[in-house]
């Protein structure tokens, strides 16, 4: 049991949780900016937003990104 105490003090010192927070911040700004820098480029191409698969996806991409966030406990 000592040996579990001291293994997780030693985690705790390396910072874990704090890069892996930083680094799903960093991707779920990449992933937002992907999703409406997809819907841009197609209005830009066509002057109108379709509804279709590519749409829906990004859509639900940016959605899927913002809910995982939100699970996320805040520092």
């Amino acid at each position: 049991m000592a040996s579990k105490i001291q293994e997780r003090k030693e985690l705790i010192k390396g910072s874990y949780r704090d890069r892996h927070y930083n680094a799903g911040s960093i991707l779920l700004g990449f992933g937002v900016l992907e999703a409406v820098g997809g819907g841009l480029n197609t209005w830009i191409r066509t002057g109108k937003l379709f509804p279709g698969p590519h749409l829906f996806g990004g859509a639900g991409k940016g959605l899927n990104l913002q809910m995982m966030m939100k699970l996320i406990n805040e520092k």
